[in-house]
């Protein structure tokens, strides 16, 4: 993992796969939903969905932003939401 800070805040952050970077502000990983699981997106669900996601960098970014949205269920946001996927293809 690759995080950029300021005033110690992290301002985006990047999980490396073997042949894709993702990165993300850390609103993806704080995302809320309250009801009825009470629990943030968090880093171990995003790193699960990328690393169970096609590599090619269209369907990749599809991917996580569905089980993204799924998790958020219309939720309102409430930080920045951003991802930028780099692959080799």
């Amino acid at each position: 993992m690759i995080a950029a800070f300021s005033d110690s805040r992290p301002l985006a952050t990047a999980n490396i796969c073997s042949s894709a970077v993702v990165l993300y502000t850390d609103g993806v990983i704080e995302a809320w939903h309250p009801h009825p699981r009470n629990e943030d997106y968090g880093i171990n669900r995003l790193t699960a969905v990328i690393t169970a996601a096609p590599r090619k960098a269209g369907q990749l970014l599809a991917h996580i932003e569905a089980d993204f949205n799924a998790f958020a269920d219309g939720a309102p946001q409430q930080d920045d939401v951003t991802f930028l996927v780099l692959t080799k293809d």
